[in-house]
């Protein structure tokens, strides 16, 4: 019998919702640190904070997505307060999982769609770029952390602006906002805000600030398809519990 009941068993003494709990029926690609897959796994194994602390953990597969406008601002969203991990927390554009496919392009397909059903953004899949494989871990209470082989994509769109606004999916998003690159590392660094640990650790730890110079400057090709992985499971991000 599905996990959903042991979920609920479990973890009764907190409401959850419903469309969010559903979504523990999705099965995510488990990893190996090479980033070859070896099975299939239930979101709700990969996410539980005890398994990946066991020997047996291995990473599922993600994708973050930074979508740019016409300015090179980066769209930040602040996940909505419904999110099993990570309510509230900023973060960037859109981040998912694959659920379909494996080739780059499939994922590319999935995170259009992801952002769309999130942010009501209407993107090209083909115009994403590659950037790199980020390995992280991330542990985001008592019972839920995320260990994920996460694709990194940039995109530029010219349909939205500060002053033209996606609509999000409130079920998703409580928030949204634009940030130049000269302001990105004062904003994680706000005490006042929380900010999803692999967001802290692409700007921290990646040459993310420097793709997105490259991005601005129109040479982001010297840095797309990466075949490097960024092992930074190790990295502790201190963030409120």
């Amino acid at each position: 019998m599905f996990k959903i009941l042991q979920f609920t068993r479990h973890f009764g003494s907190k409401v959850y919702d419903p469309k969010q709990l559903e979504t523990f029926r999705q099965q995510l690609f488990l990893v190996n640190d090479q980033d070859e897959f070896i099975k299939t796994i239930d979101k709700y194994t990969a996410h539980n904070w005890e398994w990946i602390c066991s020997n047996d953990a291995l990473p599922h597969r993600a994708f973050s997505l930074l979508i740019f406008n016409k300015n090179f601002e980066l769209l930040l969203q602040q996940r909505s307060s419904i999110k099993v991990t990570f309510p509230l927390y900023w973060s960037n554009s859109c981040c998912s999982h694959p659920i379909v496919g494996r080739s780059i392009f499939e994922i590319c397909d999935e995170a259009t769609e992801r952002a769309k059903f999130e942010l009501g953004t209407d993107l090209c899949p083909r115009s994403l770029k590659f950037l790199s494989k980020v390995l992280y871990k991330s542990q985001s209470d008592q019972n839920w952390g995320e260990y994920e082989m996460d694709y990194v994509f940039f995109v530029m769109t010219d349909k939205y602006s500060n002053e033209n606004r996606p609509v999000i999916n409130s079920e998703e998003v409580n928030d949204i906002m634009w940030i130049n690159r000269s302001g990105i590392e004062q904003f994680i660094d706000r005490k006042d805000l929380k900010v999803t640990p692999w967001f802290d650790i692409f700007i921290r730890n990646t040459d993310l600030l420097k793709w997105w110079e490259a991005f601005e400057k129109g040479k982001i090709e010297d840095y797309e398809n990466s075949d490097e992985i960024l092992d930074l499971s190790q990295i502790q991000v201190n963030h409120r519990l």
